[in-house]
């Protein structure tokens, strides 16, 4: 007879339970133009993957492309022989890229469909000469608007409804008298665009149009109260969001908000800065509960300040201890679609060095000492950042046009324990 043998088998599970801290490299500066270049302004797909920047280089406008998240980039293309103030957007998955600049005697624009590889010819899309040219895309790239000064100096608009191939005509004065330094925005689905401009009086006014660019509403009454400068427009992702930031004659730095879509503003605009300061800048998450807002410092210190909005542009943080290190100037700030991760850029105004910081917590500190990026020297930063914030594309004007794309990297700390089974 066979004595059969009994096994207690013990089963070890080792349970691993994982946090994750993270690391930000910022890489050495990259040189994407053959020879020196302005104006640079750069843009990046929602995953971070495509990355394009453009810039005048000469008379001429340029671009570049990055398809390995910022890593390494193309050849320049010329797009046009003669333009300035060129500026660049995409549509969230980079396939189809616009951009916009002043031509010799029209405002003009040009289209990628292929994520930037190759270009097409350039569409004239202004009767007039004009200025500052601004151009938005929503998610898909199938609505493209565009807004500019004519030499008159009245606003117009235009828009495409087929992904830029062909643009409505004649464009749209918007403004009922001359204005100045138009902005534009647009929700992700081109459904609402909004813009706005400062007046010949000073005043901030703003429209909307509610169907995709086809008509627009009356200009506001104007949503500043007093004379103003630099304004700056940001909306959510429905467009139901929208804020404005501005600078008045005494150096305050003001905001005001839409929370209908554009057809209202708050009565009473809200001085965020406690100081004179210049150049402010506004950022909206995708849902506009957050809000950021930079600017330079004019008072006795010069340093970049922020400040922030946790209640769609209800109240607004103190301004921040200066998020510079020393005297700055230029910023540029923009976040991720969640508004946890913020990203700022700025020149060092004694050094010339190029400055980027960022915020893990959606605003409310910042890291310190900010990052240097570039010690050669530079001027006129830009910085752009994916849906997420892990990829960060700041761009500047050195001697060439220079980029650094940095990462957001996750290492765990791993917790093991067992159990017996």
């Amino acid at each position: 007879m066979l004595k059969m043998k009994k096994y207690i088998l013990i089963f070890v599970a080792l349970i691993s339970t994982s946090l994750f801290a993270e690391n930000f490299n910022v890489s050495a500066p990259i040189d994407i133009s053959l020879a020196t270049g302005i104006n640079s302004h750069i843009v990046t797909d929602s995953t971070g993957r495509y990355v394009f920047a453009i810039w005048e280089e000469g008379i001429e406008v340029n671009t570049a492309t990055s398809n390995d998240f910022g890593l390494s980039w193309s050849n320049s293309i010329t797009i046009s022989s003669v333009g300035v103030l060129p500026q660049i957007v995409a549509n969230g998955t980079g396939e189809y890229v616009f951009g916009i600049w002043e031509g010799a005697t029209r405002i003009e624009t040009a289209r990628s469909t292929n994520f930037g590889q190759t270009w097409e010819s350039l569409i004239t899309i202004s009767q007039a000469p004009g200025d500052d040219p601004q151009i938005v895309t929503d998610s898909s790239g199938m609505f493209v608007f565009a807004v500019w000064k004519d030499t008159g100096g009245l606003i117009h608009t235009t828009r495409s409804a087929n992904f830029g191939q062909t643009w409505s005509a004649p464009s749209t004065a918007i403004s009922q008298a001359i204005g100045t330094t138009p902005q534009i925005a647009d929700d992700n689905t081109g459904r609402y665009v909004f813009a706005v401009w400062r007046d010949t009086g000073g005043l901030i006014h703003t429209t909307r149009s509610a169907n995709f660019g086809q008509t627009w509403s009356a200009p506001s009454t104007a949503i500043s109260q007093a004379i103003g400068t630099t304004p700056q427009i940001a909306a959510d992702s429905t467009g139901e969001h929208v804020f404005a930031v501005w600078q008045d004659t005494g150096g305050l730095i003001h905001t005001t908000r839409s929370a209908n879509f554009g057809q209202t503003w708050s009565a009473t605009s809200t001085p965020i800065s406690q100081a004179a300061g210049l150049i402010p800048q506004i950022v909206t998450n995708s849902t506009g509960r957050y809000v950021f807002a930079i600017w330079q410092d004019t008072g006795s210190d010069t340093f970049i300040h922020t400040a922030r909005s946790i209640d769609f542009g209800q109240t607004w943080s103190a301004p921040s201890t200066p998020i510079s290190q020393g005297a700055g100037t230029l910023p540029h700030i923009v976040t991720d679609n969640s508004g946890k991760y913020v990203f700022a850029i700025w020149q060092d105004t004694g050094t010339s060095f190029i400055h980027m910081a960022r915020s893990e917590d959606f605003g409310l500190t910042w890291n310190s000492p900010s990052t240097v990026i570039s010690q050669a020297g530079g001027t006129l930063p830009q910085i752009a950042t994916d849906s997420t914030g892990r990829y960060v594309f700041p761009i500047w004007q050195g001697l060439d046009i220079l980029t650094a794309p940095g990462i957001r990297t996750f290492f765990p700390l791993t917790r093991l324990s067992s159990k017996y089974f």
